[in-house]
């Protein structure tokens, strides 16, 4: 889906502040964030592109003021409660740090878009896995996706034309994997975009860009 996750490209949020040295975490919390993703992810309790998909979600205000552990801990609140893993005392608890009314619409205070189950673009399950449509060297050109479901194909590469450099092999597809217990794979390609391409004549022009994207997120390039 299109929203501020969605940030590379984007003008106006000034430069990217390197620190240097940067520990892991940042703070103890932050480690048992990510031990917790870890858990409910090998419990099948999550699965990594619904907790990306619950972060796209988050209300603009929220992730815009939230740091990368926050996010995720907002992402994985509105997973679990919409998945009724939550208890009452729990929930209560996130309405008292949050100052959310017991009345309020508690996934409405964290969310811009509630769960969408966008059938559009997402390919049934099959059966042998696909062999790839490209190769090494094939010109592709992106497509232009505008869905309300979670897709892997960065903003700032829709419509973008480049080359493919290799091949993974099959993996899940991330919004299928997000609506089905079954989700259908698709070959899983590096695809190379001259800077130029993706960010205008300002950007160095010896520069190239790798980005890996599924089979369903390209077209051939016209010849």
């Amino acid at each position: 889906m299109n929203g501020v996750h969605d940030m590379g490209g984007m003008q106006g949020f000034g430069p990217v502040i390197r620190e240097e040295n940067e520990p892991v975490f940042h703070a103890d919390w932050e480690k048992k964030m990510r031990a917790m993703m870890v858990c409910l992810d090998k419990n099948k309790v999550i699965k990594l592109d619904e907790v990306r998909y619950a972060i796209e979600r988050v209300r603009p205000d929220y992730y815009l003021a939230s740091s990368y552990y926050e996010r995720w801990l907002i992402g994985l609140m509105i997973l679990l409660l919409e998945k009724n893993v939550l208890n009452d005392d729990e929930t209560r608890e996130i309405r008292k740090i949050f100052s959310i009314d017991d009345q309020a619409d508690l996934l409405g205070a964290f969310t811009q878009l509630k769960y969408v189950q966008d059938k559009e673009g997402i390919t049934p399950e099959q059966t042998p896995e696909p062999s790839p449509k490209f190769k090494p060297g094939d010109k592709i050109l992106t497509k232009m996706i505008h869905s309300k479901a979670h897709i892997r194909l960065p903003g700032y590469a829709k419509g973008k034309y480049g080359v493919v450099k290799g091949i993974y092999g099959n993996y899940k597809l991330p919004e299928s994997n997000v609506y089905s217990d079954q989700p259908y794979k698709e070959p899983v390609y590096v695809v190379e975009f001259n800077a130029s391409e993706l960010w205008g004549p300002h950007a160095p022009g010896k520069d190239k860009v790798l980005i890996d994207l599924w089979e369903s997120y390209l077209d051939p390039a016209a010849t």
